[in-house]
């Protein structure tokens, strides 16, 4: 029941950061657009989301709040590069509402290219749904075309994430970008999906 109410509770305000997000969004767009602004802001109360501590406790710390017209998106950062034949994205930072969308533009042009996908996320300290509604339909489009998806050394917190929605059974994870190499070359998708079975 506690896990239940705790899902739930985490939903909660993955909703309300939504909520926050449109309403500076579309301050921006009436901004653009020459229009005044509407002097009515939803309160700004903290929104809470989990981090895991070194000791490996989850506890809840307070998400950047998204005031005004300007928008301000969480730190995050995407570098990639070729490896092997695999397009490799080296995360950093947050990826969640605010930002998920520049990185599918990035992810976009990978799918639209040849190779498996190796994401990097040692530097990644958070993970939103937006952000695992991202990973899934990349696995969804890779599966398609017969390439695959390797996740290399998340941190505590995204691997708990990871973990909770069982992730590892869709996507390898691995710890270093040679094992995550090693894996794409000596094992064929097919050989995954009956190894499943």
């Amino acid at each position: 029941m506690a896990s239940l109410v705790l899902s739930v509770w985490y939903e909660f305000q993955e909703q309300r950061f939504a909520c926050n997000f449109l309403w500076a969004r579309y301050q921006r767009t009436r901004q653009l657009a020459n229009l005044p602004l509407i002097p009515w802001m939803p309160p700004d109360r903290p929104v809470y989301s989990f981090v895991t501590s070194p000791r490996g406790i989850p506890h809840p710390t307070v998400r950047p709040i998204i005031r005004g017209a300007g928008m301000p998106s969480s730190f995050f950062r995407c570098v990639s590069q070729r490896l092997n034949g695999a397009v490799c994205f080296v995360l950093s930072g947050e990826l969640d509402l605010s930002n998920v969308a520049a990185f599918r533009a990035d992810v976009d042009k990978a799918l639209g290219g040849t190779g498996d996908i190796i994401l990097q996320l040692q530097e990644l300290t958070y993970l939103d749904s937006t952000g695992i509604n991202l990973l899934l339909d990349v696995h969804r489009s890779l599966s398609c075309t017969n390439r695959r998806i390797v996740l290399v050394g998340p941190t505590p917190q995204v691997r708990r994430i990871l973990g909770v929605l069982c992730l590892a059974q869709l996507m390898p994870i691995v710890e270093t970008v040679e094992e995550a190499l090693l894996h794409l070359a000596t094992q064929h998708p097919d050989q995954t999906s009956s190894a499943a079975e």
